[in-house]
């Protein structure tokens, strides 16, 4: 019996399900499968009964579950204790920033490193939002807090609402008439250029377009910004991103932006940091994280909406 096992089991056990809980933790099905074989024999024991519906634990199954949780807790405290130690050594803190969010602060982060030095020795790094999350759920790489969009629930993070940015409508300056608003019902008759590796924003579409029960034109999908703005910058297509995705560009007025008025599209911001090594809950800490915030609001004005209770 191994921690990977007693992971997996309790991951089955809680979803009900094999091939789900296969999905939240990255595996093929049939492996985990074998993973949950293996521990049967190991002991001896039925652990599970398998139906169509899903799985159920036997009573020794549910014994296994408590105790294995009770074992899980433990190695996670030995973990932070462990880490916590090597911080106290000047292990740097490490924050990730998506880009949207990194081309917003740029040099406002350099000045805040500098504040808080030598309190903390401040790492920052840049990647997909995606990314960011998926290293913190996989427990890869080193990042002790980052900021992600609409991160879904999981069991091995922890997740801090920001507030909710309003998504803008965004093209070449030929697209626009005047300088009103649009209406996404109208946005929803051209040719859209969506980029995302987790397909956030095009989900947000979809679904309102789905609401309004118009379809939905993709031209493109993207995953670089970069290729997205010279699609933009070409013309012939918009799209729909927060406003950090192309600020230089709106500020340069090479591109332009319209709020959308009738069925406005946000998404949450988050702080995100893995649930077995949760960011030190110091002063400094707080102050750090609250200061990222309120620099990122500040950017963003009115395209900021309070999370609502």
């Amino acid at each position: 019996m191994n921690l990977r096992q007693l992971r997996y089991f309790v991951k089955v056990v809680e979803e009900g399900n094999i091939s789900r809980a296969a999905k939240l933790l990255y595996v093929a099905q049939p492996s985990l499968g074998v993973h949950i074989g293996h521990l049967e024999a190991e002991l001896g024991v039925q652990l599970l009964l398998r139906h169509s519906r899903g799985v159920t634990p036997t009573d020794a199954g549910r014994l296994l579950h408590e105790r294995a949780i009770d074992i899980l807790q433990r190695v996670d405290a030995i973990k932070r204790e462990i880490r916590a130690d090597a911080d106290s050594e000047g292990r740097p803190f490490v924050v990730g920033f998506p880009p949207s969010t990194m081309n917003l602060l740029g040099p406002d982060l350099l000045a805040v490193a500098g504040q808080y030095a030598p309190e903390i020795l401040l790492e920052l790094v840049e990647d997909r939002s995606q990314a960011l999350v998926e290293a913190l759920d996989s427990g890869e790489g080193h990042i002790d807090v980052a900021i992600g969009y609409n991160v879904e629930e999981s069991p091995k993070l922890m997740r801090t609402p920001i507030f909710e940015e309003e998504l803008l409508y965004v093209a070449s300056p030929a697209f626009f008439n005047d300088a009103a608003p649009v209406q996404l019902s109208e946005i929803l008759k051209g040719k859209l250029a969506i980029a995302g590796g987790r397909g956030i924003i095009r989900e947000l579409v979809r679904g309102e377009a789905d609401r309004l029960s118009q379809p939905l034109d993709l031209a493109f999908r993207v995953q670089s910004p970069s290729t997205l703005k010279a699609l933009l910058l070409k013309g012939g297509v918009s799209s729909i991103m927060p406003y950090g995705s192309m600020a230089a560009e709106l500020e340069a007025g090479v591109l332009e932006s319209r709020r959308i008025v009738d069925r406005p599209l946000y998404w949450t911001l988050y702080f995100v940091s893995a649930a077995s090594n949760p960011y030190p809950q110091s002063p400094v800490v707080e102050r750090l994280l609250k200061d990222i915030s309120e620099s990122l609001a500040g950017k963003l004005g009115e395209l900021v909406r309070p999370i609502s209770n």
